[in-house]
């Protein structure tokens, strides 16, 4: 179960408003939320409330439990609705909250047949002495993570007769065993706190209720004015008018949280305000820089219409990276431009003119030569790295380039210039000679790009089939063109990838096959082998359901005469791309990926998860990534059979199971542990 992460606000004491005004601002955003929904053609019930309560109502539920309701709140339920809208399954309606234990969540997977199950979830929690109280206080006054010593129930500043839950109501139900908590007593009332014990999370303040509700508000508003104005001209004079009465909102909720800014830009540059739109890039580019691009391209539109089209030379200076980049990455554009593009301030659009088709030898020349200075001074960076790789991977490149980058990459002890010799590698104009040398690299990724590699000799590919990396081994045994001995000495290789590409290759030999049938964990990569004799592809048709096999090969493919087979990382990207594409597709995964560029990438989102699933990062990198806050990074790191055994019997004892059962499954954790 995937923990949802919740930006927790510090905690604050809840501030009292007169709620008469809000009130009706809450009525008139939820008419304008239905409006957006009508108008989209999505569901309007998430914004319609239930029926308010009466005065009456509500005072005869406070006097049963001894509470007075915080003002915000009870003004909510008594003149908007008592529920059926807010986040996650919305607000509930007024009830008493009384649990008697810690919230819990199982998950039980049942086989059909119903002979195999398997649960998992939060398991056994602590007991607790009593049902909570509404009318005691709520005396948490900071966040609070459920503690797993034995015997150990509650954080030491709370008395031992409190209980967790005293002085709150359900707000939301979150799912998973997740809630939105409302206290109503003690010091912190009228505070909403969010609930993720039932996970590896905590019960953490967000803020007084109002404002809770109006960031929701804000965020829906926003959110959903966004897709309308993507829409465009198409939903007609309506909802024009409609996104024209959401400005003023979404610019609001904008105003207090600037992640929205991309919202706001999208609806001004709908609403005919692209001066406007543009004086958000600023904002967007420091606070939500994700949003930015997706903005820019509308609002540079027709120009870059322009530079794909045309190519005017007039837009070589345009202020918009974007236009520039699709300039450079017009095929029809002359020589001279690319030139003049080749010393942009921008190193994406550098990168573009120095793979573009008609970029002159002189040029690429330049580019790579240049660069080369600063790796042969030992200050070359992963950027100037990506431009040598692709000035070599350009077809005016010459053979004298490749010998020149790798008399000066070859024999460096950073790692940054094996982004230079992959490149090298995977030259149109790289020899034979050539790659003899590349193949005595240290790093992995440039031997696996000859791997990988059309024109790389037999000689050469016989003995990367013995190289001590795992996927330059599985990359040879993907090839239609190795001899089939080899494929049947990597069908019995110690690793599963290995063996599972050997046996998907058309030139197994039989034999190899028939050993292979008797590994169940092979079953699936030989279903997908084009040419699996009939007998055992009768039998794989009653063990194995093929069709569910995603990388299922054609059959006509056992006809095709190929050289080799396209390897690809496990999301399906060519193992080819340059470098700097890995990188501007944020591609962490990828055989191309600089593995010198990753450790800057572990603060993007889920950077780290995928890092540590990443061939070939180094030892440094590893033990930063055993101490990830994200128990499935973690779990990443100790399914690699790289991991070194002492970190993955630390890892064993890992707090979360989910760390713990990847441990257990390694061949390097100790019997007894």
């Amino acid at each position: 179960m995937a923990l949802k992460k919740t930006k927790s606000a510090a905690a604050k004491p809840a501030v009292t408003k007169p709620a008469g005004g809000w009130t009706a601002s809450v009525a008139a955003r939820l008419v304008l939320l239905r409006k957006i929904a009508a108008k989209r053609g999505t569901d309007v019930a998430p914004f319609a409330p239930t029926a308010p309560l009466s005065e009456k109502a509500v005072a005869t539920f406070e006097k049963a439990n001894g509470i007075s309701l915080p003002a915000d709140y009870r003004a909510f339920i008594t003149k908007v609705g008592d529920g059926g809208i807010g986040p996650d399954y919305g607000i509930a309606p007024l009830a008493v909250f009384a649990p008697t234990e810690m919230p819990s969540v199982t998950v039980t997977i049942t086989s059909k047949d119903s002979k195999i199950t398997g649960s998992a979830g939060t398991g056994a929690r602590p007991p607790l002495a009593r049902a909570a109280e509404m009318k005691r206080p709520f005396l948490l006054d900071a966040p609070y993570v459920p503690v797993s010593a034995e015997g150990t129930l509650l954080p030491v500043s709370l008395p031992t007769d409190a209980h967790l839950y005293d002085g709150c109501l359900e707000l939301v139900v979150i799912g998973c065993g997740y809630a939105y908590l409302l206290v109503v007593s003690g010091p912190r009332a009228g505070e909403v706190w969010e609930d993720y014990t039932a996970g590896d999370g905590q019960l953490a303040p967000l803020g007084p209720f109002r404002d809770w509700f109006d960031a929701w508000l804000g965020r829906e508003i926003a959110y959903g004015a966004k897709e309308l104005a993507l829409a465009g001209s198409s939903l007609g004079q309506a909802a024009a008018k409609v996104l024209a009465e959401a400005a003023p909102r979404v610019q609001d909720a904008a105003a207090i949280d600037p992640s929205l800014c991309g919202c706001l830009g999208h609806v001004r540059l709908a609403n005919g305000d692209r001066k406007g739109a543009l004086a958000l890039l600023s904002v967007l580019e420091s606070e939500s820089a994700g949003v930015a691009p997706e903005l820019r391209q509308l609002i540079y539109a027709k120009d870059i219409a322009s530079a794909t089209a045309k190519g005017s030379p007039l837009l070589a200076t345009h202020p918009a990276r974007e236009v520039r980049l699709a300039l450079a990455r017009n095929p029809a554009i002359t020589p001279e431009l690319v030139r003049t593009l080749s010393a942009d301030a921008d190193v994406d659009v550098r990168a573009l003119a120095a793979r573009h088709p008609k970029a002159p030898p002189a040029l690429i020349e330049k580019i790579a030569a240049a660069a080369l200075v600063s790796v042969g001074r030992g200050e070359c960076g992963v950027e100037t790295a990506m431009l040598v790789e692709l000035a070599l991977r350009n077809q005016a490149a010459s053979p004298a380039l490749v010998d020149k980058a790798l008399d000066a990459a070859l024999g460096k002890t950073d790692r940054v210039t094996a982004i230079i010799l992959r490149g090298a590698a995977l030259s149109p104009v790289c020899t034979d000679a050539h790659r003899s040398r590349l193949a005595a690299s240290p790093w992995p990724e440039v031997r696996h790009a000859l791997a990988i590699t059309r024109q790389t000799p037999k000689p050469l590919l016989l003995s990367l089939a013995s190289d001590a990396d795992r996927w330059v081994r599985q990359a040879i045994a993907t090839r239609r063109d190795v001899a089939p001995e080899v494929l049947a000495r990597l069908a019995a290789d110690p690793e599963e990838c290995v063996r599972e590409a050997a046996l998907a290759n058309p030139k197994i030999p039989r034999a190899s096959l028939l050993v292979g049938a008797l590994c169940l964990s092979c079953h699936y990569p030989m279903a997908a082998n084009p040419a699996l004799p009939p007998d055992l592809r009768a039998a794989f048709d009653v063990l194995v359901d093929v069709d569910e096999v995603e990388s299922e090969v054609s059959p006509s493919d056992a006809k095709q005469q190929r050289d080799f087979a396209p390897q690809v990382d496990a999301d399906g990207n060519d193992a080819s791309i340059p470098a700097v594409d890995a990188v501007a597709r944020q591609l962490l995964r990828h055989w191309s990926f600089p593995v010198a560029a990753l450790p800057s990438s572990l603060g993007m989102h889920m950077g780290s998860y995928n890092i540590a699933a990443r061939a070939w990062i180094d030892k440094d990198l590893v033990q930063v990534l055993a101490k990830d806050s994200y128990a499935y990074t973690r779990a990443n790191l100790v399914e690699r059979i790289e991991t070194p055994a002492l970190l993955v019997e630390r890892l064993a004892h890992d707090p979360s199971d989910i760390t713990r059962r990847a441990a257990a499954q390694h061949p390097h954790l100790p019997v007894e542990s």
